[in-house]
């Protein structure tokens, strides 16, 4: 075999997704390529003496032209000598490649005056040049098998592997949650007294009617009964209704009021609940971030802006918004979403608009 056939690629590492591109384009074609990112493709392991490998087995040098490279010592190394052998040689022995677009006063003054391939339109059309180069130069295209060749990198090991990993999500699985759901009758619609009463005992529930609730809590004492039954959580149908949709909000309901029972309160005419003031300790929380130290996040606290060339303070709340999702039959997952939401020092909400513009800039 002539050692002298392979086509060595010299590019910066912020291009390499273009080098393994061209690596592996080459290789499909037939030709045999160095290229650090791979083994010899096709070949014996990638040489350590880069000098003799350039001198002794190159056919050509590929360098691909970018603003990462153009200045980069490795790069600039290689084009050097491949301008040596090429004046010595007295052949065309590097090949340059313009990748984005570079202009003439921004390439050296060794590669300024050489006709390079332009990739910076289009990869395809300047594949097609260089094909074409290599072609009229008479460059070895002698590799057997070389669609698979080029296929296997994508194979290359260790892609896959069996250790297991840490998964950091927002989405909590629902590992239990009550079997039975106590279905009551009223004995009439609710007075206004009544309607306060629970709301002051945090009773989650599921209203199917006027005069009929469904909960997983005991009903708050002094609402008068017309009976009162257990129905399993499991039941396909749970008083006539869905039953995966009956504890799906019953589940939101009591996170819900489980987050107002420890003094978060809900936004007026919105179905936000967020931290106040004093309900935290110095107002954080407090646990540990993806790589195990210790940290908080600040629940509430005063910012300001500017507006009009005027200083304008406002409270940022955090703001956990939280939804159920159904994970198959009788399995739930707790969504939760961090937000903010925005109030003036007396309390009352921005605008829509003023609240967005704060929190595009995370303030």
């Amino acid at each position: 075999m002539n050692n002298v056939e392979h086509l060595f690629i010299s590019y910066a590492g912020e291009d390499w997704y273009f080098a393994e591109w061209l690596t592996r384009s080459l290789t499909a074609t037939g030709y045999r390529v160095w290229c650090d990112r791979f083994k010899l493709l096709g070949g014996e392991s990638y040489p350590r003496d880069i000098d003799k490998a350039i001198k002794v087995g190159t056919f050509r040098l590929i360098a691909v032209l970018s603003k990462s490279s153009i200045d980069k010592p490795n790069p600039v190394k290689e084009r050097t000598l491949a301008m040596n052998i090429g004046r010595e040689r007295q052949t065309d022995f590097l090949i340059p490649l313009n990748l984005d677009g570079l202009k003439p006063t921004e390439l050296d003054w060794m590669t300024n005056d050489l006709t390079f391939i332009p990739f910076y339109d289009n990869w395809h059309t300047g594949f097609i040049q260089l094909i074409k180069k290599l072609d009229s130069i008479g460059a070895p295209k002698r590799l057997g098998n070389a669609h698979f060749i080029a296929a296997s990198t994508y194979n290359r090991p260790p892609l896959l592997h069996t250790d297991g990993e840490e998964l950091l999500s927002n989405i909590l699985p629902i590992v239990v949650y009550p079997k039975s759901v106590f279905l009551y009758r009223l004995k009439r619609t609710l007075a206004s007294e009544e309607i306060s009463l629970i709301a002051r005992s945090f009773w989650a529930y599921y209203k199917t009617n006027p005069e009929q609730y469904l909960s997983f809590q005991r009903i708050p004492e002094g609402i008068e009964l017309a009976d009162s039954s257990i129905i399993s959580s499991s039941d396909k149908k749970i008083a006539g209704l869905e039953g995966q949709n009956v504890i799906s909000s019953l589940l939101y309901k009591s996170i819900w009021n489980k987050f107002k029972s420890l003094g978060c309160r809900q936004a007026s005419n919105s179905q936000i609940i967020y931290f106040p003031a004093g309900v935290m300790p110095k107002n954080m929380i407090k646990f540990s971030s993806y790589n195990g130290r210790r940290t908080y996040v600040l629940v509430t606290g005063i910012r300001s802006s500017t507006i009009s060339g005027e200083k304008v303070k406002y409270v940022f709340h955090l703001c956990p918004q939280f939804k159920i999702r159904q994970n198959g039959p009788c399995n739930f997952d707790l969504q939760i979403t961090p937000r903010l939401y925005f109030t003036d020092l007396t309390g009352q909400p921005l605008n829509a608009r003023s609240a967005l513009s704060r929190r595009k800039k995370g303030r």
